[in-house]
Formats: C-alpha cells, sequence, structure tokens
C-alpha cells in the first residue's frame, strides 16, 4: 500500500481521522462495521437485501465497495474509494434517479441514519461500469429512533444549515422538474417505505443473522459537531452554543486532548461510553449518565424496526405529509398526478393517495422547506 497523503475529516480518538492514499484506499480508524452491513460486495446482509427486494429493491442504488483490513488498526479498516463522474441530465431518467432519492430516504429514516449531510451522499457515475449510483459513503449512526424523513440530514432540518443538506446532490434535477420532481421523490419514498415494513421480518432476520452485530459500535451524538468545533475554537462563531446543553467531564476530558467527543454504545450494551487509551481498547462509561439523557436521539434494538408499528405508522402518515409541506409546489392547492400517486393541496389539509396501497389525509406540516 502506499504511503498516506492527505487526511480528511475531524479528529477523534486520541488524534485519529480518516485518511486518503493515492491507491484508490480510505483508511478509517473507527468501525466501519455498518459500512460493510450496506456497501460491501460480499455482504451477507446487502446480498440478501438485494434479493429480497428483487429488481425494485430500495438497496439497488447503493454503492458497491471493496474492504480490507489493516495490520495497525484494531478498529476500523480500509475502504475503497467512491469515484464517480457527474451524472448527465441526458443520459438518464431525472424522475427515475428523484425517485430513488425518495428511496434513499425512505431507507435511511426506517433503519435510524442520521447525518446523511452533503459531503456524505455521493451521486454520480462509475466510469468502469456505466452504472450510477446514489448513497452514503460513511455509516456511523444507525437504528436512531428517527420519525421523521426530515431527521435524517437528507431535507433541510433548519435554515442556517440548509446548506449541508443531502438533498443539494439533486437539486438541478428537482428544479428541472418542478411538480414532477417533487411527486418522484415523494413516491419512491412512500413505496420503499411500504415495502421496507411490508418485508420487516426479512430484513431483521438478515441482520441478526450477521456475525458481530449485538456488538459493532454506534456512534452517539450528544451535541453537534459544529457546536464542538466553535468551543474548541477551530471554526468562527457562526451560531451560539446550546447553553442548556453544559460540557460533560466526558466531553473536556476528549477535547483536552484536542479531539472531537466521540461517544458510542453498542445493541448488546447500550450505555454511553467512549475509548480511554489510543489503542481503543479500553473503554470509559460517562461519569453522570443521568446528565446525558435527552441529549442523544435514542438507539433502538433491532427488532423494533418490525415490531414498533407506531414509529412506522409515523414514518408513513406524518412522513408523507411532512415530505409534501417540505416541497416548492408551483401553486398551493390543485391536485397533482404521478404513476398510481395523487396528491391534493388544498386549506385546511392535504390529501394523499397511493393506488391501493394508502390513503393520507392531515393538515400541512411545519416544516423547513427544500428550497428558499
Amino acid at each position: 500500500m502506499k504511503k498516506i497523503m492527505a487526511s480528511r475529516g475531524d479528529t477523534h480518538n486520541f488524534g485519529k481521522h480518516v485518511e486518503s492514499s493515492g491507491n484508490g484506499w480510505i483508511l478509517k480508524p473507527r468501525t466501519v462495521f455498518w459500512e460493510r452491513l450496506f456497501l460491501d460486495v460480499s455482504s451477507p446482509f446487502r446480498r440478501g437485501a438485494d434479493r429480497l427486494g428483487g429488481p425494485q429493491s430500495p438497496f439497488a442504488f447503493l454503492p458497491r465497495l471493496r474492504f480490507a483490513r489493516h495490520p495497525s488498526l484494531r478498529v476500523g479498516g480500509l475502504v475503497e474509494a467512491l469515484q464517480v463522474s457527474p451524472l448527465r441530465e441526458k443520459e438518464v431518467d431525472p424522475s427515475f434517479i428523484l425517485e430513488n432519492m425518495g428511496g434513499l430516504l425512505a431507507v435511511c429514516s426506517w433503519f435510524g441514519m442520521d447525518d446523511m449531510h452533503c459531503e456524505n451522499l455521493k451521486l454520480g457515475c462509475i466510469k468502469e461500469t456505466s452504472r450510477w449510483v446514489m448513497g452514503p459513503v460513511d455509516i456511523e449512526m444507525i437504528f436512531k429512533d428517527i420519525r421523521s424523513p426530515c431527521r435524517v440530514g437528507i431535507l433541510p432540518v433548519d435554515e442556517k444549515r440548509r446548506f449541508a443538506a443531502g438533498i443539494k446532490c439533486v437539486n438541478g434535477l428537482i428544479r428541472s422538474q418542478g411538480n414532477r420532481g417533487f411527486l418522484a421523490i415523494l413516491y419512491g419514498y412512500l413505496n420503499c417505505l411500504h415495502h421496507l415494513v411490508e418485508n420487516a421480518g426479512r430484513y431483521v432476520a438478515l441482520m441478526e443473522g450477521v456475525k458481530g452485530v449485538v456488538n459493532a459500535p454506534v456512534r452517539v451524538l450528544l451535541r453537534n459537531s459544529e457546536d464542538y468545533a466553535v468551543l474548541m475554537g477551530k471554526v468562527a462563531k457562526k451560531h451560539a452554543v446550546n447553553p442548556e446543553l453544559p460540557l460533560l467531564v466526558d466531553e473536556i476530558i476528549q477535547m483536552e486532548r484536542g479531539d472531537l467527543p466521540y461517544f458510542f454504545c453498542t445493541q448488546r450494551n447500550k450505555a454511553i461510553r467512549y475509548y480511554a487509551n489510543s489503542s481503543l481498547r479500553r473503554e470509559h462509561g460517562l461519569l453522570l449518565p443521568g446528565l446525558a439523557e435527552g441529549r442523544a436521539i435514542r438507539t433502538l434494538e433491532i427488532r423494533e424496526l418490525m415490531d414498533d408499528r407506531e414509529r412506522n405508522r409515523q414514518l408513513f402518515e406524518e412522513g408523507g405529509l411532512q415530505l409534501v409541506s417540505s416541497m416548492n409546489w408551483s401553486r398551493s392547492r390543485g391536485r397533482f398526478h404521478y404513476r398510481d400517486l395523487t396528491v391534493e393541496l388544498s386549506h385546511p389539509s392535504h390529501r394523499i393517495v397511493l393506488g391501493q396501497t394508502a390513503e393520507i389525509s392531515g393538515a400541512p406540516q411545519k416544516v423547513v422547506k427544500i428550497f428558499k
């Protein structure tokens, strides 16, 4: 392997950071378990999920990458760098791409994947195979108790962080398609989410059958990385740090050594903890775990993906209405059609009909619009 040439990303766990080499590999000194699960060409879960979904698999558009061990790392490994060229609108069906963006939104929401910002999502064509891909290149936070498609980072969360929304990679396609583009995203989201919920037991069984899944670290955020960067003086203070979230001793310990704090839990042990030595062999739990309550999104048990019917209902019904409310329609009232999807905008409520699958009615939701 060639000498590591460049670094990228934040510093965690005793000065460790993602490093890229000139030979097409990226060194990640933190767990890559979840990336392997979803993106590895040889992953049993990925192969099983592709078979389960058939030709219209919600995973078909995700990247397929190679992974390898690195002798210097106890935690982490080498990941193939994803090299893509920009999509040319004349060479692709924009509606199909946007349907799959809706599908990605459903996959991330249902599996509780967070942090899907624009730097984490890749969209483009792989030159060697002419296959287009769209999806994350980093998966650290998963099984979060997310109950809205607006909470995974793909859609703008607030005006201050609009620039970081993952959906930026398809903004041009949406603008070129207008209402049809919004409908394609909504159609892809609802169809994919329906497939995941209907086959929840099979996906859960696939995941539970993967060796090591209960002990793999799941990253836990106690505050935004931007807040840490401001507190450590690494960036200009562009926004106020939440005064209601005083620093924990466990955060200060990591910041004093120059690291952005990194916390995690596992499926087997939900206690939040962090690495206490540079070999990442020793772990410390929070000194005062009660102070962390309410800061982090709860990490679900894998079986809750299947068993929590209320969460699935919220993602489908309220999530559908939130998506409709986030879209910049050409007019505030009217009826729009796409395939077997109908959206009726009216006041005081909207109505969504997806073929024979579902009918949703409800008031417009207070969410940030995709475009200003």
